[in-house]
């Protein structure tokens, strides 16, 4: 008993010892992600490398000319790139600066991205726009149908002789952000 507890106290320390490490190199999601770092070698994941032979010899030859990296070696089965470096004379944010200027994917980096929850939505928005086009014999789509129904609406306050006027505000808004 004594032994399973001294053994679940060492695991929980070292999972939060592990927890507290962080690679000093950053990633971006779909552009590069580091796989693994330790001083001195890093791997790269880079999906612009996978099946990509022109793009591999162009990133080698690149990379070979710069004298703080010592090894070179990539997979474009994998498409990752494992880098040995003089991890003593170069800051790691330095290499991968350096990593990603050469490469040609700072543009990839700093371009927006739409999340898949987004594009998801979007697909259902032009369903549903289509749907009801197809509905309506080319009548309506969907920003049309919510703009006339916006206008129902304001009518049918306005007729109701309701005393506050809020709800003609609020929709009237909205239907002009919407033309």
């Amino acid at each position: 008993m004594k032994y399973f507890l001294l053994l679940s106290f060492l695991t929980v320390l070292f999972k939060k010892a592990k927890a507290g490490k962080t690679s000093p190199f950053p990633s971006f999601h779909g552009v590069i992600k580091t796989a693994h770092s330790i001083d001195g070698r890093v791997r790269f994941l880079i999906p612009k490398l996978k099946n990509n032979d022109t793009f591999d010899s162009n990133l080698k030859d690149s990379l070979t000319k710069i004298d703080f990296i010592t090894s070179i070696s990539t997979s474009t089965i994998s498409g990752s790139l494992i880098l040995e470096y003089d991890h003593k004379n170069v800051e790691p944010f330095f290499l991968f600066l350096t990593v990603v200027k050469i490469a040609g994917i700072e543009d990839e980096i700093y371009s927006n991205k739409d999340s898949k929850l987004s594009s998801e939505l979007n697909l259902i928005k032009e369903s549903a726009s289509r749907a009801i086009y197809e509905k309506t014999h080319g009548m309506l789509d969907l920003k049309s149908s919510f703009i006339f129904f916006l206008i129902l609406a304001m009518f049918y306050y306005s007729l109701n002789r309701n005393k506050s006027i809020m709800p003609q505000f609020t929709l009237a808004f909205w239907l002009f952000n919407l033309i």
